[in-house]
């Protein structure tokens, strides 16, 4: 699962909420967030160049990565950077998980 959090300032809160309701309900299917295969994705970090106020990657960390430790990607999906990396590991984390759970070993 990718979580795309909005780097805009104005969004901060937003973020955090949409985590939360994820959070819930990820749980009112009895998954826990901590055990799915979870990337997050900074989106929007090319407006820095437009001169919009974005939040600090260790902002953003904080605010939604403290706990959860998932890796996260800076991205400008309109531009497709950082979208690519971020799908990659997202699947690398699915294959490992479903590895895991059929107990398969697949080639590197």
């Amino acid at each position: 699962m990718v979580f795309v959090a909005d780097s805009l300032e104005v969004r901060r809160e937003q973020n955090m909420l949409a985590l939360k309701d994820l959070h819930q309900n990820l749980r009112d299917y009895n998954l826990s967030i901590f055990k799915i295969p979870l990337v997050m994705q900074f989106n929007k970090r090319d407006l820095a160049d437009a001169h919009i106020p974005l939040m600090s990657l260790e902002r953003m960390s904080n605010d939604l990565n403290r706990q959860l430790k998932a890796p996260a990607f800076p991205a400008a999906a309109l531009k497709g950077s950082g979208v690519g990396k971020t799908l990659q590991e997202c699947l690398r984390r699915v294959l490992r998980k479903l590895q895991q759970e059929v107990k398969f070993k697949a080639n590197p």
